[in-house]
């Protein structure tokens, strides 16, 4: 459970409250650190523009990436 409480959907700005929203139609519910990263749009969107750059180079595989964020969970003790 995070320390912070996340922002609320319905006061976000359209173009963050849609990706909360295509999370929510994908997954269910938005990812954990959604609410946190909304709370500051700015930071959101470099958020956002960093996992795309990443994605768009080419230079880590589908699974590779998996396996860092598996990685970091274990080191982070993520309880997920």
């Amino acid at each position: 459970m995070a320390r912070i409480t996340g922002a609320r959907k319905e006061d976000l700005p359209e173009d963050v409250r849609g990706v909360w929203e295509a999370q929510e139609a994908s997954r269910g519910a938005p990812q954990p650190n959604t609410p946190i990263y909304a709370l500051r749009p700015s930071i959101f969107r470099g958020h956002r523009a960093l996992a795309a750059g990443i994605d768009e180079s080419g230079l880590l595989s589908g699974e590779l990436k998996n396996l860092a964020s598996l990685r970091a969970a274990l080191i982070n003790g993520c309880p997920f």
